[in-house]
C-alpha cells in the first residue's frame, strides 16, 4: 500500500481513472487494504482537495473515515457533515470528546457555519479553551479564490458564549492568550477588543506570535503586506498591564523572528523599545554595508551578547561570503569568527559567483576546517548538482568532494530532476566508484522517481541496474 500512498498524492488532483487503476493493480497482487493508514490518508487528501469523485470511490471500496478527517469537512455543507458523522458512528469511530472533534467545532465557528456548529453540539462536541485560537482565523472560502475572508466578530462572540455555557471559559489560561495573540497577528482589532473586554491579556510569551510572517515593509502586493500596527498595539497593551519586559528571552525571540522574516520595520521598532540585539539577529541581517555590521557588533558587545564562536556567527560569515561582502568577511574573521563545513551548503545556495565559493573553500582550508569527505561536503555537492551549478560541482570535485548513494536517495526525495541532471549524477557516482544499483538507497531513489512520475529517470535507473524490490 506504500506505493499507493505515494502515487495517490499525484493522482488525486486528476481524474478518477488513475486511482481506479491503482486500486485494481493493488487488488491483482493481493495488496489492497482499505483499512490501512495509507488508504485512510488517501481519503483524507481527496476530501481536503474537494475531489469528491475519488472520495466516493474510496468510500465504496471500503476505506473508512476517522475522527482526524472531521476538521476537513466543516467547510462543506450541513448535509455532508451529517453524513460524515453518521459514517463515523457506523464504523464505531465517532468520539465527540476527542481533540479532532473540538477542532472541527472551532473551525465551524470560525467560518460562521452555525448550522454545522449546532449539529456538532447536538452530537456532544464542545469547545475547549485550547481550541479558541482555532476560531480566530482568516481563510480562503473558495480554493479557486485567493481573497481571504476574516472571521466575524459575531463568530467569536458565539464561541465565547458556548464556552461560558459549558463552564469552560477561562480568560487567564494560555489558550485565551494565544487567541488574543492570533487576533493581533491577523489585525482583527475588533476581536482583540472583545477578548480584552472579556478579561484576556497578553504576556511577553505571546509577543513573537504577534509578529506576522507576512512582510510589513517590503515592496509587496497589498494583499501580502502587513502593517506595524499589530506589534505597536501589542506593546502598548503589555506596557499598560505592566508586563512589558524588553530584556526577557521572549522579547529577543520576537526580534530574531522579525529579522528572520525580513521585517525590518518591526525589528527597528523593537530595538527602539529597548530589545537588545542577539547573535541570531546578526545571522539574519541583510548585511547591506560594513557600517551596518560594525554598528551591530558594537551593540552586541555593549550588551554582552557577542560570541565569535557560536553557530550564528558562522552563519553570518557564510552569508557575507555568499553575498560577496568580502570587507564584512574580513571584519568578522578579524573578530575571531570562522566558517565550518556545515556553512558550505549555505554559501552555495545563493552564491553570486564561483569566486565566492573559491574564497569560502580557501577560508575553510586556512582555519583547518576543510574536510572533503564529510557529509556536509557531499551535501554541498548534491545541492550544486540539483541546481545545475556544474562549475561549482567541478570545483568541489577537484577539491576531493564526492557523492555517495545516500545522496542519490536524498536528491530524488527533495527534487524533481530532469534526465540530464540525473545522468550527470549517476556518471559522477560511477567515476568515483560509489555507484551501487543494488543498495537500499538506489531502491529508495527508484521509488521516489516513480512517485513523482519521472518516468524517463525511472527507466534510466532500471537500465543502470536498479530493481524494484
Amino acid at each position: 500500500m506504500k506505493s499507493f500512498l505515494k502515487v495517490k498524492k499525484m493522482s488525486l488532483y486528476e481524474s478518477l481513472e488513475p486511482v481506479k487503476k491503482i486500486i485494481q493493480d493493488l487488488k491483482d497482487i493481493n495488496s489492497w487494504d482499505p483499512r490501512c493508514d495509507d488508504a485512510c490518508e488517501a481519503i483524507e487528501v481527496a476530501w481536503g482537495e474537494n475531489n469528491f469523485d475519488v472520495f466516493n470511490l474510496l468510500f465504496q471500496k471500503g476505506v473508512s473515515l476517522q475522527m482526524k478527517h472531521l476538521p476537513y469537512m466543516v467547510q462543506k455543507s450541513h448535509d455532508l457533515v451529517r453524513t460524515a458523522v453518521k459514517h463515523l458512528k457506523d464504523n464505531n469511530s465517532w468520539d465527540a470528546k476527542c481533540d479532532d472533534a473540538c477542532k472541527a467545532l472551532a473551525k465551524a465557528y470560525g467560518k460562521g457555519h452555525y448550522d454545522v456548529c449546532q449539529l456538532l453540539i447536538q452530537e456532544g462536541v464542545s469547545l475547549t479553551m485550547k481550541n479558541l485560537p482555532g476560531v480566530i482565523n482568516t481563510y480562503r472560502d473558495d480554493l479557486n479564490d485567493f481573497r481571504t475572508v476574516r472571521v466575524s466578530l459575531e463568530s467569536v462572540k458565539k464561541a465565547i458564549q458556548h464556552l461560558k455555557d459549558t463552564d469552560s471559559w477561562d480568560a487567564k489560561c494560555d489558550g485565551a492568550s494565544k487567541a488574543l495573540e492570533k487576533a493581533y497577528r491577523e489585525e482583527l482589532y475588533d476581536v482583540c477588543q472583545l477578548l480584552i473586554h472579556e478579561g484576556v491579556s497578553l504576556t511577553m510569551k505571546n509577543l513573537p506570535g504577534v509578529i506576522s510572517t507576512i512582510g510589513d515593509d517590503l515592496n509587496l502586493h497589498w494583499n501580502f503586506r502587513r502593517s506595524l500596527k499589530s506589534v505597536e498595539k501589542a506593546i502598548i497593551v503589555l506596557k499598560n498591564t505592566g508586563r512589558w519586559d524588553p530584556k526577557c528571552d521572549d522579547a529577543s525571540k520576537a526580534l530574531e523572528k522579525a529579522y528572520m522574516k525580513r521585517k525590518y520595520g518591526t525589528s527597528a521598532l523593537l530595538m527602539q523599545e529597548g530589545v537588545p540585539l542577539t547573535m541570531k539577529c546578526l545571522s539574519y541581517m541583510p548585511l547591506r554595508s560594513i557600517e551596518d555590521v560594525k554598528t551591530a557588533m558594537k551593540q552586541l558587545k555593549n550588551n554582552d551578547n557577542w560570541d565569535a564562536n557560536c553557530v550564528d556567527a558562522s552563519l553570518a560569515l557564510g552569508k557575507a561570503f555568499m553575498k560577496e561582502k568580502y570587507d564584512v568577511c574580513d571584519l568578522l574573521i578579524q573578530e575571531g569568527v570562522t566558517l565550518t563545513m556545515k556553512n558550505l551548503s549555505d554559501v552555495l545556495i545563493f552564491r553570486e559567483s564561483l569566486e565566492s565559493v573559491e574564497k569560502t573553500v580557501q577560508h575553510l582550508k586556512d582555519n583547518d576546517s576543510w574536510d572533503p569527505k564529510c557529509d556536509d561536503a557531499s551535501k554541498a555537492l548534491e545541492d550544486s548538482y540539483c541546481r545545475g551549478q556544474y562549475d561549482v560541482c567541478h570545483l568541489l570535485i577537484q577539491e576531493g568532494v564526492s557523492l555517495t548513494m545516500s545522496n542519490l536517495a536524498s536528491i530524488f526525495s527533495t527534487y524533481s530532476l530532469a534526465l540530464e541532471k540525473a545522468e550527470k549524477i549517476i556518471q559522477h557516482l560511477k567515476d568515483t566508484e560509489n555507484w551501487d544499483p543494488k543498495s537500499d538507497d538506489a531502491f529508495k531513489a527508484l521509488e521516489m522517481v516513480y512517485a513523482k512520475r519521472l518516468y524517463d529517470v525511472h527507466d534510466l535507473l532500471i537500465q543502470e541496474g536498479v530493481l524494484h524490490h
